[in-house]
């Protein structure tokens, strides 16, 4: 599991500023990472503003639907 300096050094925390928005992103990364998803899974998805989406895409994705 990354800690808040690696989740910041990989730049997913750069564009929240706000500290109960960000306590809200760690813990949503936290759980993407145990989800399964990996660090340039996230990185991409944080760029293209849909992490909260990664897994709604990954069960449409298995069902076939993407």
């Amino acid at each position: 599991m990354l800690d808040i300096a690696q989740l910041e050094a990989a730049g997913l925390l750069d564009d929240v500023e706000d500290e109960h928005t960000r306590h809200e992103r760690v813990e949503l990364l936290q759980q993407l990472l145990r989800d399964g998803f990996s660090l340039e899974e996230l990185q991409q998805a944080a760029r293209q503003d849909r992490l909260a989406l990664l897994p709604v895409e990954r069960v449409l994705h298995r069902e076939g639907a993407c």
